[in-house]
């Protein structure tokens, strides 16, 4: 860690692929999407998350998601305050600096045949 109570990510998250790389299923991904109130900021912030291999823990700082993807520090923490509220980031324990990200959070496994596409 290199800096005192700095937020921990641990993804969870499996991928097939070699990274860099954000491999999702259409569905889940539109479910999403649409959860996320087809915020732009918010669902970039998660592909940013997603890109990460499943078990990786991600120092979050805000410098490097404007370094490397363009996101002003100011909206990324938005982004994740935004992503702890729906369920996708969550606090290990109350005093935790520690959040596990999941790619589909609980409450979008709900009705698991429910699709976000009609092909």
């Amino acid at each position: 860690m290199t800096v005192p109570n700095q937020k921990i990510i641990k993804i969870h998250k499996p991928n097939t692929q070699k990274d860099p790389f954000v491999c999702l299923n259409l569905d889940i991904m539109g479910k999403v999407y649409k959860d996320l109130a087809c915020n732009g900021y918010t669902f970039y912030f998660y592909l940013c998350l997603c890109g990460n291999m499943d078990g990786f823990s991600l120092e979050f700082s805000p410098q490097y998601f404007k370094d490397r993807f363009g996101l002003p520090i100011s909206t990324t923490h938005d982004q994740f305050k935004k992503l702890v509220t729906k369920g996708y980031l969550v606090q290990k324990n109350e005093n935790s600096n520690v959040y596990d990200f999941y790619y589909e959070p609980e409450h979008l496994k709900v009705n698991p045949s429910e699709t976000a596409f009609n092909f």
